[in-house]
């Protein structure tokens, strides 16, 4: 009992710590418009998190502020004023993966400057103007200076003054007095209604591969003028189209490759008035191809791994006979880079394709990047179809699976053979094998060895299955292993090698040599026939699973006659139907096509 009271009051007192802990507090220092916030948060911080604290300065204006005691961070107010100044705190355990702690405080401060003063304007016409101080700080005894940006200036609370050329020009007021003094600026756009009409000439841009093109009118700007000058642009295309205006910005797609004369006509109009005031056209001859035969992407990885260090990289380009079921790699190439790679492949035919990448050098931490199919699958059968339509495939990107390294007590390690027994004579070489946690996500990767051999060691202790993953081959994964005190090491998971499957020899799946069933339609939309012959007997158990090994259907059948399974509610991939009776097991890939 004695010990049990210690415990609750050990366990009371951390919760205390932690709860004072979590109190954020702050001081604040006015100047004129400027606060100054001081921190004077206290944390005692366990180990592993990541603090974070910021301030919101009530002005929709935000600092990050550190959280260590006494830092300061300072903000400047443009409008005098009351101000809700808050501190936000929090600290998150990524040991743990908990929140710590999230808390704030917030205090009003008072900004005052008494000078403090802003602009008001009035246009009279013709480039004359008044402008006027007003005095927002309050203050008494203010005097004003101003400066109009074309040389002249002027002094008092209200001026006027006259602009004689076109331009964009700054009005900048300074107002001293009460101890302070204050700036503040406002823009004049004044155009006079004239332009050099000789000093503006039309010019566009041209960019794009294959039949469609890109147009950016880059007429001559009209420079000190202000913003109501602007330039517009009528496009003829060259091919018959009609015309395009009023974009600066188009693009056109032409029917045929060929050379195609390109007419700009630039207007520069008052958009105000709608007024023209100079017209200018230029043409350019450009050549019109068809797209490129091209399938190309990105592949990129979490780059903190590697230390930003160049990485060299394979990728393959994969189609798929879908009436055989079968995968076959029709070209590969090897790219590089630091944080990510560009990678394309030229000249194949319209079609589905699938690619797959993965990284062959050395560097630091890239042994960790599992081989990973478009965009982001470990398994050849959930890889993303790109539809290539015989011109430009683009943007078809693949994002390596990183897996998950912790280190353990555990050893796994098993064989590969063309048959059943394991041995030098018998092993496939170089299989990836991946070693998958309880969800069945990747931790591990590795490849078998000349041998056949694999093993993964430093293994935490869990749940594991291993599954060995080779293009156009059906994978039975093992069965779960469990890494535990007094079973960390386990030996002797072993894989046979057929010319369709890859098969862990303990399930000891038959071979049916009879006729003894036959499965139809494969590729099925839904519907599957199972035609029993005269030697099937007994009740048959009939399992689908995916490419994972997750059973999506299960059901019995009496093994004659004719079965029908529907399997219309799957998604559109590859799966494996297997059946058992009292005389043999056989594991079939099917396809589901809708």
């Amino acid at each position: 009992m004695r010990k049990l009271l210690l415990t609750l009051i050990a366990l009371l007192s951390v919760h205390l710590a932690i709860a004072q802990q979590c109190n954020v507090s702050f001081s604040t220092a006015t100047n004129g418009m400027q606060v100054t916030v001081t921190n004077t948060t206290n944390w005692a911080l366990i180990p592993g998190s990541t603090p974070n604290m910021w301030v919101t300065w009530g002005d929709n204006s935000n600092s990050f502020i550190n959280y260590t005691t006494n830092s300061t961070v300072s903000h400047t107010y443009t409008n005098n004023g009351t101000y809700t100044i808050t501190l936000w705190g929090q600290y998150f355990d990524t040991l743990n993966n908990q929140m710590q702690c999230f808390d704030s405080t917030f205090q009003n401060v008072i900004v005052n400057q008494p000078c403090a003063s802003s602009i008001a304007t009035v246009n009279n016409g013709n480039g004359s103007y008044s402008f006027t101080a007003n005095n927002l700080g309050g203050g008494t005894g203010i005097t004003y200076s101003w400066n109009f940006g074309d040389g002249g200036t002027g002094t008092g609370a209200s001026v006027n003054h006259t602009y004689v050329a076109s331009g964009t020009y700054t009005v900048s007021l300074t107002a001293t007095g009460g101890g302070c003094t204050h700036n503040s600026s406002t823009n004049i756009y004044y155009f006079n209604g004239t332009l050099n009409c000789a000093n503006l000439a039309a010019n566009f841009t041209t960019s794009g591969t294959g039949l469609t093109k890109s147009f950016v009118n880059t007429s001559t700007p009209v420079s000190n003028i202000p913003a109501p000058i602007l330039r517009k642009a009528t496009w003829n295309f060259g091919d018959g189209s009609p015309t395009v205006s009023n974009v600066n910005f188009t693009s056109h797609t032409y029917t045929n490759p060929g050379s195609y004369t390109v007419k700009l006509i630039n207007e520069w109009v008052d958009t105000f008035t709608q007024a023209v005031y100079c017209i200018d056209s230029t043409t350019q001859l450009i050549t019109v191809a068809a797209s490129p035969n091209l399938i190309s992407g990105i592949i990129s990885w979490d780059s903190t791994i590697t230390n930003t260090m160049q990485v060299n990289l394979k990728v393959w380009l994969i189609v798929m006979d879908s009436a055989q079921n079968t995968l076959t790699a029709v070209d590969s190439a090897f790219v590089s880079g630091s944080q990510f790679a560009f990678y394309s492949f030229l000249g194949h035919p319209a079609g589905s394709y699938r690619t797959k990448a993965a990284i062959v050098s050395g560097t630091t931490g890239a042994n960790q990047f599992i081989p990973t199919y478009h965009n982001n699958s470990a398994y050849w059968s959930n890889a993303t179809v790109i539809n290539h339509t015989g011109t430009s495939t683009i943007n078809k990107d693949i994002y390596l699976i990183p897996g998950s390294f912790t280190g353990g007590p555990g050893f796994i390690g098993g064989n590969i053979s063309l048959g059943a027994n394991k041995g030098t004579t018998g092993g496939v070489p170089n299989i990836l094998v991946a070693l998958r946690n309880a969800t069945n996500d990747i931790v591990r990767f590795t490849y078998t060895d000349a041998n056949g051999d694999y093993s993964f060691g430093n293994i935490p202790a869990g749940s594991y299955s291993v599954y060995p993953e080779h293009m156009n081959y059906i994978t039975v994964p093992s069965a779960a292993i469990s890494i535990a005190s007094g079973h960390y090491n386990v030996n002797g998971i072993n894989f046979k090698h057929t010319p369709t499957h890859i098969i862990p020899i303990a399930t000891n799946i038959a071979k049916i040599t009879g006729n003894l069933f036959n499965i139809y339609p494969n590729p099925s939309t839904g519907n599957v026939t199972i035609n029993w012959s005269s030697e099937a007997t007994g009740i048959a158990n009939i399992h689908v699973a995916d490419i994972t090994g997750r059973v999506v259907y299960s059901t019995e059948a009496k093994a004659n006659g004719v079965s029908t399974i529907n399997l219309a509610h799957l998604n559109t991939g590859v799966y494996f139907i297997k059946i058992a009776t009292d005389k043999a097991q056989h594991t079939e890939r099917l396809m589901i096509q809708h």
